[in-house]
């Protein structure tokens, strides 16, 4: 509801009920009374989507707490593993925030999604290629606090906005994870569908595959590939995994990879040509 509490003078603190996640505009318009809004946090997942701080912070710009089930304010928040994205606002002015852990699952962050958050000064960033966000963060946090971004990642995190704000970035990999290293993951594969499973819990995977290097100025096609599959694990309080590898083979006319080369490599190719000359053809002037 829009101006639900407007012009409540006498309203001196709020506390919001578990899965609130939206309030209408300008509903404390004028509660120049509250001093604090107490947010109720059960699902850590589902809160990464709230979207009602954005509302408070414009009505009243007045400091947010995060309670939990018993009441105790929560100052270390570790976005849950999963968690693909972070709304607008989701964690606005919430003064009481110290630390903020983010899994490598996460793949958009909002605007202003922790402005206001002037006490977090330990920033944990898991994502392995990070993506440019907007106003993430207070200029305090940004100035005084440390950003631990994965081994080898520091250079992407220094050029990318959002994160190139930050006066202090460091690899997690020169400390000791408060937790060790996360177990080496588990590679099974099965027709052409590769599984990845790790011991760690909350473990998310990154992968490459590389085929065969050839030197010189001439390169023989053979009928057969080598390739080589490497998978990091990594979880949140954890350092990234030993590399576990997998050496496979292809051949060349083995098209939808199940390991023969049959009917249904020929059926994938015409299939493919098919959708080729059926593909509108695009002119030049």
């Amino acid at each position: 509801m829009f101006n639900i509490f407007y012009g409540c003078y006498g309203l001196t603190s709020f506390t919001t009920g578990y899965g609130l996640t939206r309030i209408g505009n300008s509903a404390f318009q004028g509660c120049s009374g509250i001093n604090t809004v107490k947010v109720s946090v059960d699902d850590y997942s589902s809160f990464c989507g709230n979207q009602a701080l954005g509302c408070i912070y414009s009505s009243i710009g007045k400091p947010v707490q995060l309670i939990d089930s018993e009441g105790t304010e929560i100052t270390e928040f570790v976005v849950p593993d999963g968690v693909t994205s972070i709304s607008n606002n989701a964690f606005r002015n919430c003064t009481g925030l110290t630390s903020i852990t983010i899994p490598n699952s996460v793949t958009s962050i909002g605007q202003n999604a922790f402005d206001g958050c002037t006490a977090i000064m330990s920033v944990q960033s898991y994502i392995m290629e990070p993506f440019n966000v907007t106003g993430l963060f207070s200029e305090e946090t940004y100035r005084n606090g440390t950003l631990y971004v994965p081994a080898g990642t520091k250079d992407l995190y220094s050029s990318t906005d959002g994160w190139k704000e930050f006066l202090k970035i460091e690899e997690m990999g020169e400390e000791p994870a408060p937790n060790g290293e996360c177990a080496t993951p588990t590679i099974t594969v099965v027709g052409n569908k590769c599984k990845f499973q790790c011991e760690t819990p909350g473990a998310v995977f990154t992968c490459s595959l590389s085929s065969e290097e050839f030197t010189g100025d001439e390169f023989v096609l053979n009928q057969v590939f080598t390739y080589t599959l490497t998978v990091y694990a990594t979880a949140p309080g954890y350092s990234r995994s030993k590399p576990a590898k997998y050496v496979f083979t292809r051949a060349v006319g083995d098209v939808n990879g199940d390991g023969q080369i049959n009917i249904a490599d020929v059926t994938a190719i015409i299939n493919m040509i098919n959708k080729d000359s059926s593909s509108p053809s695009k002119t030049h002037e």
